[in-house]
């Protein structure tokens, strides 16, 4: 009875671990969807990372190249005013000239030097005005293109944020994971060695109910075997 009562303990005992497995199961199986679900979002955070790394150094070799464009603008432009300064010390000088001469010969070619260059100052003018725009052109492109870079940089800073929270919360699943995997083992050993210990208590009931049968076998035999040799007499008796 006691084997009987054992027996009967540790399949119950398999009863629980079977609902108590599923359970463990369903959990390791969420888990596991839980982590490939992180994966995902770190492999989506590091791709965004990677483009946003990409348009920083895009926006910084534009910014270079703007600041290139606005320092040479920068350079025409006061080429182009100092041009102007020297057309303008060039019409003052061939003005004070013609200002001097009272020859009618001297007159005329200081006249027509003047006129020369009065010319080249308005050609050096129209040069100074086309530079001022050019450079305001520069600057303006110079501005926006340190502001994408400013933008840039921002978005680079929010992706790798989001890279590390992402990482986190994969870290976190990895290890829920392997929690639930862990226990989802053990639950498994557990009912495996439930199994064995039923099987091994099985096979000793049917090891000690073939042993009383043999016994009550036996005890029949020699019961029948001493009935036999009793007389008639000792029968009624």
């Amino acid at each position: 009875m006691a084997d009987e009562d054992k027996k009967a303990d540790q399949i119950h005992f398999r009863n629980r671990c079977i609902s108590c497995n599923r359970s463990i199961n369903a959990d390791y199986t969420k888990s596991n969807e839980d982590a490939s679900k992180a994966q995902e979002a770190v492999n989506k955070a590091q791709a965004d990372a990677d483009t946003a790394k990409a348009n920083l150094l895009a926006a910084q070799s534009d910014l270079t190249a703007k600041e290139n464009s606005l320092n040479q603008a920068r350079t025409d432009y006061e080429n182009a005013t100092n041009d102007v300064t020297t057309k303008q010390a060039d019409v003052n000088a061939a003005q004070a000239t013609l200002d001097a001469l009272s020859d009618s010969n001297g007159l005329d070619k200081a006249k027509a030097d003047l006129a020369t260059a009065q010319t080249e100052l308005q050609t050096a003018q129209q040069n100074q005005t086309n530079a001022e725009s050019a450079l305001t052109t520069a600057n303006t492109a110079y501005e926006t293109a340190k502001q994408a870079k400013a933008t840039a940089e921002s978005n680079l800073t929010k992706a790798q944020n989001d890279l590390t929270t992402a990482q986190t919360k994969l870290d976190e699943a990895k290890t829920y994971e392997q929690t639930a995997k862990d226990s989802l083992n053990t639950a498994k050993a557990d009912q495996q060695k439930n199994e064995d210990e039923i099987k091994a208590l099985e096979t000793k009931i049917t090891t000690a109910q073939g042993e009383v049968d043999k016994a009550q076998k036996d005890y029949d035999n020699a019961l029948n075997v001493y009935n036999s040799t009793l007389t008639p007499l000792e029968h009624k008796k």
